[in-house]
């Protein structure tokens, strides 16, 4: 049987053993509340623990959910490269590039194709609860005050605001094209084909991901 790795030296050439108890074991000691006399304790790992746990569930299942936020899936790449883990690294390097700002006339999809669970990842609720509700989710068109982005606070009128809800599923499910960016390109105007129908939303960059990574042209 393989040992359990020494943690007590940090490097990035660490090996870890795959067994799944001992992944499990690993990640509690690690993001467990140490509530004890921390020079009594060995220090295991000179790094942040909250993203660790992704790494270890990389190695023993081989796949990550990449419809994270780009900011998570960054912290998750420095540990995978600190770890030595570099097909994930790598892995995520090539979704992050994926990732805005954007410019006009890049062909972008949704970042995750379930709505609802996009939605959920980025904080939004679907009870009436949620403060900061993007334009293209707005279904409070008529009410006074809902009609600003809460985002990069451009203003539209009630017939400019259009909610993807307003229009069939199949809508959006094909490439939209950036045709205007706001604020600090937080926000974009995208548009969607849907046979000979062209429709605008003005949706939060966090939602979106590039088709496919830039080509660099010279």
């Amino acid at each position: 049987l393989q040992s359990a790795p020494d943690l007590s030296r940090p490097s990035k050439d660490i090996v870890f053993n795959k067994n799944e108890k001992c992944a499990s074991q690993i990640a509690k000691i690690l993001v467990a509340d140490d509530n004890s006399d921390d020079e009594a304790k060995p220090i295991f790992i000179d790094r942040e623990p909250d993203y660790f746990a992704s790494v270890l569930n990389y190695l023993r299942e081989g796949k990550i959910r990449l419809t994270q936020n780009a900011a998570d899936l960054a912290r998750i790449q420095e540990d995978a490269e600190y770890y030595g883990v570099h097909s994930l690294a790598e892995l995520l390097r090539a979704e992050l590039s994926l990732r805005g700002p954007f410019f006009v006339g890049d062909t972008v999809v949704w970042r995750n194709r379930d709505i609802r669970k996009l939605c959920c990842d980025i904080g939004i609720r679907f009870d009436g609860t949620t403060e900061k509700l993007p334009l293209c989710l707005n279904a409070f068109r008529d009410t006074r005050d809902k009609n600003e982005c809460p985002f990069c606070h451009v203003t539209r009128n009630s017939n400019d605001n259009k909610s993807i809800f307003d229009y069939p599923y199949c809508t959006t499910r094909h490439p939209g094209v950036i045709v205007k960016v706001y604020g600090d390109a937080c926000c974009y105007e995208v548009q969607f084909t849907c046979g000979e129908s062209k429709l605008q939303f003005h949706i939060h960059g966090d939602m979106l991901r590039l088709k496919e990574e830039r080509k660099e042209q010279f």
